[in-house]
């Protein structure tokens, strides 16, 4: 099993550097940029958060999904839309991440209920994730005191 833990994180400019230590003996260093110079928030819906529930899928691994998402490890779908595997690939999540300041957790389905996502949907989700592009830190911070999105990952300390 391959388990890690962020055991530093310094920024340079517009990129963030942190450094992986897994399990074995080897480390493994990951660029990440991003427009906001830091790794972005990353929130999840009101909604999938009652679904993940449901299926059993814990924050530390929505947490550990991100990082792989930021690093490639997920189907980019364009315009902001990230399809990624999830709960021992029994499920898919759909993450919307445009712009580079909030990452933020919109659906999760079952494999085994819907093969893919359908165009109209998918249309849907390039224009939710539009919509958060343009969201200020008023937007986010009302959003959160309405409990519509739930902030995740924001502790370096967890173990990714």
């Amino acid at each position: 099993m391959l388990r890690a833990a962020i055991v530093n994180s310094r920024s340079r400019g517009s990129h963030t550097t942190i450094r992986f230590e897994f399990d074995s003996t080897r480390c493994y260093t990951a660029n990440m940029a991003s427009e906001a110079g830091s790794s972005g928030l990353v929130f999840k819906t009101a909604w999938f958060s009652k679904a993940a529930l449901k299926a059993h899928i814990p924050d530390r691994e929505l947490c550990v999904a991100i990082w792989q998402v930021m690093l490639g490890r997920a189907d980019d779908l364009g315009g902001g839309v990230f399809k990624k595997r999830l709960g021992k690939n029994l499920y898919r999540s759909i993450i919307v991440a445009r712009g580079g300041r909030y990452r933020v957790y919109a659906f999760l389905f079952a494999k085994q209920d819907r093969a893919n996502i359908e165009d109209k949907d998918l249309a849907n989700l390039r224009a939710f994730s539009a919509i958060f592009a343009r969201k200020t830190d008023a937007d986010i911070r009302l959003e959160l005191q309405l409990k519509e999105l739930l902030e995740i990952c924001h502790d370096e300390k967890a173990e990714v």
